[in-house]
């Protein structure tokens, strides 16, 4: 049956320029992204090659299955119109189309530009098993030097760790971190961040662990606050349960009001010192019969939660003045310092060893290809030439399942798209499943936010 797209479906198709598609499971967004595709091959004002185009899904099935679907729209096209050379050179074409995966993607560019790169053009995709051991080979050499050097700061950062018995604990946290930089852009630069967390006198309102500790804190006492009014409501009708409990809990929610209000005002001090004069009130037994009530099995559950759970963690992060912690600072920072020199000397030692081997992961072609693209100086993205000659060569980059591409891929999407200039993304932030292997979908959501809703759009846009 032929697809019949909707009203909104139909501007996703039709509208030029930079477009995002977001809709549920099974609400035909591949079939929008088809059509599309269908649409630019056969446009008479502006018609894009078949081989102009670069199309990215998140597997190899999914890949394939795209081109079937593709191969077929154009066989019908056609049919319809016989007579079409450009129809005839379209389906030509697509058989050199980059219908592919990013890692595919991203391994034909790295063994195009080898030579650019240095490294041998018969790399290999390594499997888990060899990796781990490369892994483990090198950090566990690069903490025994350490060791047997008898460094100070470095048994510092040991003690810290938790690992002045075992050196497995430094190791297996070293590699942790090191495992999570392999999804971000520029994992050097990112570990150099680390240590302007940490620098004397920065533990104020810039600083990342001072603002998730008041994220939580607002999080917390927010939930503590709704279950309270629901736990109000629910007796506020029960007479025998709301004259023993209302006014202790009415007192109670707006000591909670009041302490998130503090929070929001994001003062460490002023926080930190509430929060240690903030008690849980002490509400009298329940009376014969009373634990019946669905409402208050609710309430003294609520409770036991907020004593046991809810307030400890916010203590265990509230758990100083601000002077007190900028002095952990002024001591941290050097430990800091080292922790950070021999994140970047694994991550450089992993990729020797790997070139030696010849054997690559995903995440190294992906930041090769990243590499090859552009370079980042000051802040700023600087595109490389061949960069240049390949934002030229695709008149569109299309994604599939956008949701699950993390901050690397998205940074090259960015890049092959021209700054979004030429990006169709469609995707379903609630399809996303692949945290673990470090998708993002705050990249999906972010630019969700800053496009133009297209029922807000100007039909002849």
């Amino acid at each position: 049956m032929a697809f019949k797209p909707t009203k909104q479906q139909a501007e996703a198709i039709n509208r030029s320029g930079n477009v995002l598609v977001s809709a549920a499971a099974g609400s035909g967004k591949t079939a929008v992204l088809v059509e599309r595709v269908i649409k630019l091959l056969t446009d008479e004002k502006r018609t894009v090659n078949a081989d102009e185009l670069l199309i990215v899904t998140f597997t190899n099935a999914a890949a394939a299955e795209m081109r079937s679907r593709i191969e077929k729209r154009i066989d019908e096209e056609c049919r319809k119109n016989p007579d079409s050379v450009n129809l005839l050179r379209q389906k030509h074409l697509l058989s050199n189309a980059k219908i592919c995966t990013i890692d595919s993607f991203c391994i034909d560019l790295v063994r195009e530009n080898f030579d650019k790169l240095n490294i041998a053009p018969d790399f290999k995709i390594g499997d888990n098993a060899a990796l781990k051991q490369i892994n483990e080979s090198v950090v566990y050499n690069i903490v025994n030097r350490y060791i047997k050097e008898e460094n100070k700061t470095f048994s510092n950062l040991v003690d810290i760790i938790g690992g002045e018995y075992d050196e497995k604990k430094t190791a297996e946290l070293l590699l942790s971190v090191y495992e999570y930089s392999r999804q971000l852009p520029y994992p050097q630069k990112w570990f150099d961040s680390l240590v302007s967390n940490y620098t004397e006198g920065n533990f104020t309102n810039e600083n990342i662990w001072y603002n998730y500790a008041f994220d939580k804190a607002e999080e917390t006492l927010n939930n503590m606050r709704n279950i309270t009014a629901n736990v109000i409501d629910a007796i506020t009708n029960i007479p025998d349960v709301a004259d023993m409990y209302l006014p202790d809990l009415e007192a109670f929610s707006c000591s909670l009001t009041s302490l998130y209000d503090r929070a929001a005002l994001r003062e460490w001090d002023s926080f930190y010192n509430a929060l240690n004069e903030f008690t849980l009130p002490k509400f009298p037994n329940a009376k014969k019969g009373m634990g019946s009530y669905r409402e208050f099995k609710a309430f003294k559950f609520a409770f036991e939660h907020f004593k046991e759970k809810s307030l400890p963690s916010l203590k265990n992060l509230f758990y100083a003045n601000c002077g007190f912690i900028n002095e952990q600072f002024k001591k941290l920072y050097p430990v800091i310092c080292l922790f950070v020199d021999i994140l970047k000397e694994l991550d450089q030692e992993i990729f020797n060893e790997y070139n030696n081997q010849n054997t690559f992961t995903f995440h190294n072609i992906e930041h090769l290809a990243l590499k090859l693209l552009c370079s980042e100086e000051n802040g700023q993205i600087v595109i490389t030439e061949s960069g240049k000659e390949l934002l030229e060569q695709y008149a569109e980059v299309m994604v599939d399942e956008y949701q699950d591409t993390n901050d690397l891929q998205d940074r090259l999407f960015l890049i092959l798209s021209n700054f979004e200039k030429k990006l169709f993304v469609v995707g379903d932030v609630k399809q996303s499943i692949y945290a673990f292997r470090g998708a993002n979908p705050i990249n999906f959501l972010n630019k969700k936010q800053r496009y133009i809703n297209c029922d807000e759009c100007d039909e002849t846009a």
